[in-house]
């Protein structure tokens, strides 16, 4: 498989900007209607390592991006990737670009390591790398992981619909690696509760004690317990239906009027013998 630092792509009908993350030097892009009508990003991509593979580009722009190796010279693809004449919106710009061949990339490695020297001897290289890395540090603290995967966009389209009283969003990767837990931790970061599998005593339990009214994902292990794959059914039964009975250390019933969503995370399709076909929103990665 081919590996190189410069790519270019296509995302046809995008939803929203692209998000670089620490593996990517620059990135130019702009939104363009094709001859068919299609609209799509075209860019140009950059990453730091020399030795990236196609699958490396593909986690920043997303599993729907159509990536191909650079062809031509780096002037040819921004140039492509900026052109007038079937553009929507942008250009847009992230990172530094580095020209091949140049020190650039040496240089901006001392910005990080000598700071204080490179803002004397190159004020305007110093402050692109100090703004660049100032908008990393927003990205990781205040805007959380890059969800820009097709399933993750999906998910969060249904997620910001209003929940209803049957739908369950099952996401079913069996690979594995392909963003399922970052997409549980970010819901928990947001106010969900997030548990796994466990016996229905304590996942109702956990639900209760944490915040009831919350919106309910359950991230499913690899290798889980099948008596607990079985709890799993009935627990997000009662909480779709908003009448929890728990029954650890005391019993009592919580009947909620709210509707909230329910997420599945898991390696493996739902069991239908277990579950209403209906209630069941399959989404694949």
């Amino acid at each position: 498989m081919s590996q190189g630092s410069n790519w270019v792509f296509t995302l046809n009908n995008p939803t929203s900007k692209i998000e670089i993350d620490d593996t990517v030097q620059y990135c130019l892009y702009q939104l363009e209607r094709g001859v068919n009508g299609t609209e799509h990003y075209q860019g140009y991509i950059q990453m730091r390592s020399n030795r990236c593979r196609m699958s490396n580009v593909k986690r920043v722009l997303g599993d729907r991006a159509h990536v191909e190796k650079m062809r031509g010279s780096q002037e040819e693809a921004i140039a492509y990737a900026s052109k007038d004449d079937t553009r929507i919106d942008g250009p847009w710009e992230c990172g530094l670009f580095v020209k091949k061949g140049s020190n650039k990339r040496k240089r901006i490695d001392q910005c990080r390591e000598s700071p204080e020297r490179m803002a004397i001897e190159e004020p305007d290289l110093f402050n692109a790398w100090r703004s660049s890395e100032k908008m990393k540090k927003f990205r990781s603290e205040y805007m959380g992981p890059i969800l820009n995967r097709g399933w993750q966009l999906q998910l969060t389209y249904g997620l910001e619909q209003e929940p209803d009283s049957r739908t369950v969003h099952w996401v079913f990767g069996p690979q594995g690696a392909e963003g399922k837990s970052t997409y549980a931790k970010w819901l928990d970061s947001k106010g969900w509760v997030v548990l796994q599998p466990a016996s229905v005593k304590d996942m109702t339990h956990l639900y209760g004690s944490e915040n009831v009214q919350a919106h309910l994902c359950i991230d499913i292990s690899r290798r889980v317990d099948p008596s607990h794959m079985d709890n799993v059914y009935e627990f997000i039964e009662m909480v779709k239906n908003r009448n929890i009975q728990v029954t650890k250390y005391r019993s009592y019933r919580i009947r909620e009027l709210n509707q909230v969503h329910v997420v599945v995370m898991s390696n493996h399709l739902p069991d239908y013998c277990k579950i209403s076909v209906d209630r069941i929103k399959l989404i694949e990665c």
